[in-house]
């Protein structure tokens, strides 16, 4: 087993998946994942760890020669007229392509507009190896605006809380003093009546 092989994982979580070596260890193997348990196609390129007793090497199609009685000799071709409709095709095609071309240069709203569906059929894999519409320049502008607010938003939170804490910690500090003051005033009314009573005892 070397570098590039195709394999079968027969155990572990990737157990019946299908994958290519990209580097080997003493006791496990990096690999790619090409097919996934039920055999679709996957465009990971994220190794995964496998052991290398769960790698089962996947020998290679083998390349059927055709032999000698598989061939035959042509002098001519079954179909003369091929070249004539080939020359057909490509003028056909080139006859298209110029009208377009001569149609687009004499409109520019219909060229906004194809390279606005070119755009909008752009294709991408995303994280979970899923095909989804790409974003278009649009998108990307809005999403850096929304997260340039975001973050003011955020900085004006975080604003916010730290003096919101300053005036909890003032109120805190003004009710520490009055209930100082409070039991202050209560122990020198305690003190004035028994004052009173050994006066009035006297």
């Amino acid at each position: 087993m070397k570098i590039d092989d195709s394999v079968k994982i027969t155990g572990g979580k990737s157990k019946n998946c299908e994958a290519i070596i990209m580097s080997i260890k003493a006791q496990f193997a990096m690999v790619k994942i090409t097919k996934d348990k039920k055999g679709a196609p996957m465009f990971s390129d994220k190794p995964t760890k496998v052991k290398k007793i769960y790698c089962e090497l996947i020998e290679p199609s083998p390349i059927e020669m055709p032999s000698q009685k598989d061939l035959k000799v042509v002098d001519t071709l079954e179909d003369d007229n091929v070249f004539e409709m080939l020359d057909k095709k490509l003028y056909q095609k080139k006859k298209e392509v110029e009208s377009e071309s001569d149609h687009e240069n004499s409109n520019p709203n219909e060229i906004a507009e194809k390279k606005k569906k070119k755009a909008n059929t752009s294709f991408m894999i995303n994280e979970n190896n899923v095909k989804e519409p790409a974003i278009t320049m649009d998108d990307a502008i809005n999403y850096r605006e929304e997260n340039t607010m975001l973050k003011f938003k955020m900085d004006s939170m975080v604003n916010f809380q730290s003096l919101a804490c300053q005036e909890i910690a003032e109120l805190k500090m003004d009710i520490k003093e009055l209930k100082e003051q409070l039991a202050d005033s209560i122990r020198l009314e305690k003190l004035e009546s028994v004052l009173k009573k050994i006066l009035d005892d006297i």
